[in-house]
């Protein structure tokens, strides 16, 4: 019995730790993010949607802490936020469900939470380069299918680690395919419907960002956010 006991008892005490180390890295992660008060970024824009036509596009992105964004482009551009600064409300919380470090590699460790995502429950999976506080991988998972997966590559500039390199892999409902009809005629809108309507299949897509010429923490105005283009989540 005692045994038993003594049992229990390690056992809790290593999934307490765990999660102690979990939430230590977590709050690493979100300090490096509040050291970031603003920044300006170039991107390189590369997506591959099926049925989206945007060309490869080169943006300029601005960011001020805590949430104001804006893109200067020629003409239509979009920039996922996760390709940027990754689950940057998430790691703010005092409070998460689930939290657990399911793997410690080197100096990488997995953590996994539930949150939600799209509006619905999702089990996230964040891989966390733990020197550098930055998550390198991260995804997002409903029903047993990754909806969203990136991989991030960094750079530190006056010790704030931003990223260099984003990609980022889809999956998108079959409603997606809708965005197809964009700029069609009523007719042709009307037989694309038709043509879709018992299409149940998801739909894979792929954006890559590559990133230069930061200039990061140089006191943006307000002003610069007043007509902002914000970032589609």
């Amino acid at each position: 019995m005692r045994r038993l006991l003594l049992l229990f008892l390690i056992i809790s005490f290593s999934f307490a730790q765990d999660d102690n180390k979990a939430i230590t890295i977590l709050q690493g992660i979100n300090a490096n993010y509040s050291a970031i008060q603003d920044f300006t970024t170039e991107i390189k824009v590369d997506i591959n949607l099926p049925g989206f036509r945007m060309p490869n596009k080169d943006v300029k992105y601005f960011y001020k802490a805590p949430d104001k964004s804006k893109i200067e482009s020629k003409g239509f551009a979009f920039v996922p936020k996760d390709g940027i600064l990754p689950f940057a409300e998430l790691v703010k919380r005092d409070s998460l469900k689930n939290l657990t470090i399911t793997e410690i590699i080197g100096d990488t460790v997995v953590i996994t939470l539930v949150d939600t995502f799209q509006n619905q429950e999702a089990i996230m999976t964040l891989k966390v380069h733990e020197p550098s506080a930055t998550i390198i991988q991260g995804s997002a998972s409903i029903n047993n299918q990754n909806i969203l997966t990136f991989h991030i590559h960094y750079i530190s500039i006056h010790g704030i680690y931003l990223p260099d390199e984003s990609a980022i892999d889809l999956l998108l409902p079959p409603d997606f395919k809708k965005i197809q009809m964009l700029g069609t005629s009523p007719s042709q809108a009307k037989k694309f419907k038709e043509k879709i309507k018992d299409n149940k299949e998801w739909v894979d897509g792929k954006i890559h960002l590559k990133f230069s010429n930061y200039i990061v923490n140089q006191g943006l105005s307000d002003e610069i956010f007043e007509e902002a283009v914000e970032t589609v989540d």
